[in-house]
């Protein structure tokens, strides 16, 4: 609670307009295999077939899932916290800018307005 009553009233109303703001917002995730396909599509010929490649891959693939989800798409962090390794640290950049496309949701198409013109 705040104890301010003018302070208070801003808040509510701030709290009002981003409630409303978010309604009907569509919420867009990516799953752990989505992420796993398009690291797989940026690694081409070097993703190898073995278990421990595949264990990487998927851990790899989990993180930038994460970060895509948390909306966290700053490069520096990408190249240190989700490609960790090669192959992964050639290609994270391509992998980073996927990821941003894939969790925005479609644009809704608004109708030209023409009356009145």
């Amino acid at each position: 609670k705040i104890s301010n009553p003018e302070a208070a009233a801003m808040a509510e109303r701030a709290l009002k307009t981003l409630q409303k703001a978010g309604e009907g917002a569509e919420v867009k995730t990516v799953t752990q295999e989505q992420a796993v396909k398009i690291v797989k599509d940026a690694l081409g010929d070097k993703a190898a077939g073995d278990a421990g490649f595949e264990g990487l891959l998927s851990y790899v693939a989990g993180l930038a899932a994460t970060a895509t989800n948390m909306r966290s798409f700053d490069a520096g962090d990408w190249a240190k916290l989700v490609a960790l390794t090669s192959p992964f640290t050639d290609v994270i950049e391509g992998i980073r800018s996927k990821m941003e496309v894939a969790s925005k949701p479609a644009e809704e198409i608004e109708e030209e307005d023409t009356e009145g013109v």
